[in-house]
């Protein structure tokens, strides 16, 4: 029986439960799996159904590459899919890798992609942001950071309480000279004599009367 490339498969491998493969294109496959192509063994009679040949493929879901000889796989239908995932739900326990297993073999993807990525397929693209974004951005975070860092360098100023105005030291107060105070119908003429027989002195020397009197400020 021939197994073209995109068949979908059931593989046995020794140690571990039959498998959901797909059977590869060999003019695909990486360099370093191509490397590792067994070669076929040939009858030793002349019936050819005996002729055992090895075919690369994938299993889903683990993505492992092997080169597999015909004789241990057999091709799986739509029907033993359904049959297969109809029972896993039933189970309180089940093998999530090998039921994902099933599912990508009930809907196999891209034979290409499926070499190139695997079965998680094709990565989703990065989001890009337009060139105008990009060039309004990049000048607002760098005057934030600006901003910060010449916050970060100066320390804050306190505010300085303003300072008590200096108090005006009064002017000294001009001492008051000598007055001579007399009613107001004393004669000047007659207040600045020095008479000692008539007892008209105030001093005792009319020397040191007159220099009193050129002194005293008189008030009227």
């Amino acid at each position: 029986m021939s197994f073209p490339p995109t068949t979908i498969v059931l593989a046995k491998v020794k140690g571990y439960p039959p498998w959901p493969a797909m059977v590869l294109d060999e003019t695909l496959l990486p360099a370093h799996i191509l490397s590792k192509q067994p070669k076929s063994k040939t009858p030793t009679s002349a019936n050819p159904n005996t002729v055992k040949k090895v075919v690369p493929v994938r299993f889903f879901s683990d993505d492992t590459y092997i080169w597999i000889n015909t004789n241990d796989m057999k091709e799986l239908s739509k029907e033993d899919i359904s049959k297969y995932i109809s029972s896993s739900a039933q189970k309180r326990r089940k093998d999530n890798l090998l039921e994902q297993a099933y599912e990508l073999a009930n809907d196999p993807p891209d034979m290409q992609q499926f070499i190139l990525y695997g079965s998680k397929g094709v990565p989703p693209e990065p989001e890009t942001t337009s060139e105008d974004d990009e060039v309004l951005s990049i000048p607002a975070k760098k005057k934030q950071k600006q901003q910060q860092q010449k916050q970060a360098a100066s320390p804050k100023k306190k505010k300085e309480s303003p300072k008590p105005k200096p108090k005006a030291t009064p002017k000294p107060k001009p001492k008051p000279e000598p007055v001579v105070e007399y009613d107001d119908d004393w004669g000047l003429d007659e207040f600045n004599k020095y008479d000692k027989a008539l007892g008209n002195f105030i001093y005792d020397t009319e020397e040191e009367q007159t220099k009193v009197f050129s002194k005293v400020t008189y008030r009227v």
